[in-house]
């Protein structure tokens, strides 16, 4: 959602990311993935049980968190290491390549859009009312925070005096519907349609720790499909 002031960055990746370690030889360790910067992640073991590995030597890495649909593994090489009385810390270093994609999904900020490959639909209601006829839109961008949509002049002198709206679709690739509260915060022309800048009511929305788990997990694959493709332009 644009016309925002610039929301706080994050400094790392949010606290649910876990990495599983795989040595050769050797069981699958856990740790807790507490930095990323670049191409080098930071993760941290417990002490016992803990692996024990020389630097310079090569490990696979496989990242999971609920915003990924399934873990994102990527052959590292070990530049550090630090012995605590109950942890181990590591850091791994990464091609440019699997950096670019870590970054894109763990260094993300709050309010950071994407936008979908394709047309998205949305239907909009005006205020709390769920049995009147909906408008139809076009989402164009959305984040954790907010979405933009498109729609109509005739959509607009309907919706002129709502502050809230309910809003519903369907992400590419997800079965479930995304049905939202959310506060408009500004109207603009854009061509010869109007865009809307919508705020989610995460009060007001019914399970929205579900609706909000969707969304990530939409906007990370995109991200990564997103990088992913830019890589791919750049090697060609």
């Amino acid at each position: 959602m644009d016309q925002q002031p610039s929301p706080e960055k994050r400094t790392g990746p949010r606290p649910e990311v876990t990495a599983m370690l795989e040595v050769p030889g050797g069981p699958l360790v856990k740790g807790k993935v507490i930095k990323v910067d670049h191409h080098v992640v930071t993760v941290e073991f417990q002490r016992q049980g803990a692996p024990l590995i020389a630097i310079a030597r090569q490990a696979v890495v496989a990242f999971s968190s609920a915003d990924l649909e399934k873990p994102l593994s990527a052959r590292s090489r070990v530049i550090y290491r630090r012995d605590d009385a109950d942890t181990l810390t590591y850091e791994f270093q990464f091609s440019a390549i699997d950096g670019e994609t870590l970054n894109a999904v763990f260094r993300r900020r709050t309010a950071a859009r994407v936008k979908p490959p394709e047309v998205v639909g949305v239907t909009v209601r005006s205020g709390y009312d769920d049995k009147t006829p909906g408008i139809n839109a076009v989402l164009n961008d959305l984040s954790l925070t907010g979405m933009s949509i498109s729609l109509g002049s005739q959509g607009e002198i309907q919706l002129c005096s709502a502050e809230k709206l309910l809003v519903s679709f369907k992400l590419p690739g997800q079965e479930k519907s995304i049905d939202l509260v959310a506060t408009v915060r500004y109207r603009r022309m854009a061509g010869t349609m109007i865009r809307f800048g919508i705020e989610y009511d995460n009060k007001a929305t019914k399970d929205w720790s579900g609706q909000e788990e969707r969304i990530a997990a939409y906007m990370v694959k995109r991200k990564i499909e997103t990088v992913q493709s830019t890589l791919s332009t750049r090697a060609a």
